[in-house]
């Protein structure tokens, strides 16, 4: 079935629906009424596949959606502006748009990073609650906003598109390790640091490389400890 694509800006609802952020859409009543029977048959739902060439590039797109509401206008949907640009539409672009029934998932493996872990206590059941409120279905390569970060859907069994608004999950991660950001040292703070060490340093080194520098010091034999810090003070001030 061929239909008219906008995105999530021209939906006309005075309610709080919103596919914003995610694979929710808002589709026709002829998409509903074409695929009546199959979706009472379904009682842990269905999702919908849209696909179009690109006219262009001659390249193919495809997207997954779930259908929260079939109140658009005849022939056209709404997606969110996030799936819209992946699919490289324009406004009005026809897609062809197909019900498709994948299993219940079984097994999830989760890209995450260690930092992430770090910051929660309960990371599975955390995710799993995440994915109980907000997925009816997840896909592979797919990125999950979580807490400041995000993790992504690395594999997911037994197929690429899995529903999972109500099964069992068994989770498992792929941990990545991060390096924690080292503050950098800039020349300057070196020069800085070197400095203000060789002018509070009392050594016989520090005085020797001063003397060498500064025949002042060589016309006096005896100086206090003082009285070389402040002939220290002097040098660096002439530069």
């Amino acid at each position: 079935m061929e239909v008219s694509v906008f995105t999530e800006a021209y939906i006309n609802n005075s309610t709080d629906v919103t596919i914003s952020n995610s694979n929710k859409a808002i589709l026709c009543r002829k998409v509903l009424e074409k695929y009546n029977d199959i979706l009472l048959q379904n009682p842990n739902g269905c999702i919908f596949k849209i696909s179009y060439t690109h006219s262009i590039m001659q390249t193919y797109f495809e997207c997954y959606v779930s259908c929260i509401e079939f109140t658009a206008p005849d022939n056209s949907m709404f997606i969110s502006n996030e799936n819209f640009d992946k699919m490289c539409l324009v406004l009005e672009d026809k897609v062809n748009i197909e019900l498709f029934n994948p299993p219940q998932a079984s097994n999830i493996v989760f890209t995450i990073k260690d930092r992430v872990i770090k910051n929660i206590e309960d990371i599975k059941c955390n995710l799993e609650n995440l994915i109980n409120s907000k997925y009816k279905f997840l896909y592979e390569n797919q990125e999950i906003p979580f807490l400041d970060d995000k993790i992504i859907v690395k594999k997911i069994e037994p197929y690429a598109v899995c529903l999972v608004n109500n099964t069992d999950l068994n989770v498992e991660f792929d941990i990545i390790k991060t390096i924690e950001k080292v503050a950098e040292i800039k020349p300057d703070d070196v020069t800085n640091i070197y400095e203000s060490n060789a002018l509070d340093n009392n050594s016989e080194q520090v005085v020797n490389e001063i003397e060498e520098k500064s025949p002042e010091t060589i016309t006096i034999p005896e100086l206090s400890i003082e009285e070389l810090r402040q002939k220290r003070l002097d040098y660096f001030l002439k530069k």
